[in-house]
């Protein structure tokens, strides 16, 4: 009976530190992404428009603390709102959630829709700036949708 008990409470506190079975570098779903954006505070002050032709972006960061570190991005987190209108490559008209997470060693995007991951971005990469160097707005081109943001240091550059 003590060695149950024992085991018992090591496994409560593994999943208390969220040590057990969960690899940290994980794929998200579609359905944490949505609900990380439900719980998010967005940065309405931070919005970026892009227009090329017909088409619009329309970017909205969310709120994310500027003392943010990479270990924090590495796990996974829920950076903005993207609406689309136009025709934008690989994107129908409407409103995405924005993530980004390390798995494997490597930097990868998501954009989800109706709590599903629609896309995933071909390329990300993660650039720490100086701290003389800290970006608040974020970047948005429509060439081939390509997003750059900045979190305090933290600038990701996003191909889509």
């Amino acid at each position: 009976m003590l060695k149950f008990i024992t085991l018992l409470w090591l496994f409560a506190l593994c999943l208390a530190t969220g040590a057990a079975f969960a690899r940290p570098e994980e794929a998200p779903n579609g359905k944490a992404i949505a609900e990380a954006a439900k719980k998010a505070k967005m940065d309405t002050k931070g919005v970026v428009v892009a227009t090329k032709g017909e088409k619009k972006a329309k970017f909205t960061p969310a709120d994310v603390p500027h003392d943010v570190t990479e270990e924090h991005l590495a796990k996974g987190m829920f950076i903005g709102t993207v609406e689309m209108s136009g025709k934008v490559d690989r994107f129908p008209d409407g409103r995405y959630h924005l993530f980004v997470a390390k798995e494997d060693g490597k930097w990868h995007g998501y954009a989800e829709r109706d709590g599903k991951i629609v896309t995933r971005a071909s390329h990300v990469t993660l650039k720490k700036e100086p701290e003389a160097k800290v970006m608040k707005k974020a970047e948005v081109s429509l060439n081939l949708f390509s997003l750059r943001i900045c979190f305090g240091r933290y600038c990701f550059s996003f191909g889509f």
